[in-house]
């Protein structure tokens, strides 16, 4: 919202898609934007379509921002890959918190090695996928890696929205 308020971008041109994943329960959080909640790990494709139909059908002044968790990123990582291949203008914002949180905490493709969760009770033994390197080697023009209490965290998600294709930040 403090990026949102700081863009001062037209509502109107503003769209969060969520999942049904552990971040999805945020779109009631932004009244004012369109909000679009997807099937889990989906969300990166919907928005994606969702960016290259205004650019063909309307004034391509939509901005297009993923809300999704390290489970639907997981889940739905061949299309986060394809659209920074593709360079398409959506910023995703991965909330990585290292487990599937709303399903009794599995662990995750981005738990830590020796991370522990339900499914893991002696710690994560495979190592953990890097998403900010897959980005990049996928042709991400931005990519950055924050925490979310990060002071400088809603000056870098603007950063990330005002670039003119695809961004990513790992949260």
């Amino acid at each position: 919202d403090e990026t949102l308020v700081k863009l001062q971008l037209d509502a109107a041109e503003v769209v969060i898609t969520t999942d049904i994943g552990c971040v999805g329960l945020a779109d009631a959080l932004f009244k004012n934007v369109h909000t679009v909640h997807t099937t889990h790990g989906r969300s990166t494709a919907f928005a994606a379509g969702t960016v290259i139909a205004d650019r063909i059908l309307a004034d391509g002044k939509l901005k297009a921002i993923v809300m999704i968790g390290d489970g639907g990123a997981m889940i739905g990582l061949l299309h986060i890959i394809q659209a920074a291949q593709m360079n398409v203008d959506v910023t995703v914002l991965l909330h990585n918190n290292f487990l599937f949180g709303m399903t009794g905490g599995q662990h995750s493709a981005f738990s830590p090695t020796g991370f522990v969760t339900a499914t893991t009770p002696r710690g994560n033994l495979i190592p953990p996928l890097d998403m900010c390197q897959m980005a990049q080697s996928s042709g991400a023009g931005f990519v950055a890696r924050k925490f979310a209490t990060d002071r400088d965290l809603a000056a870098t998600i603007a950063e990330a929205i005002a670039y003119p294709g695809f961004a990513l930040i790992e949260v």
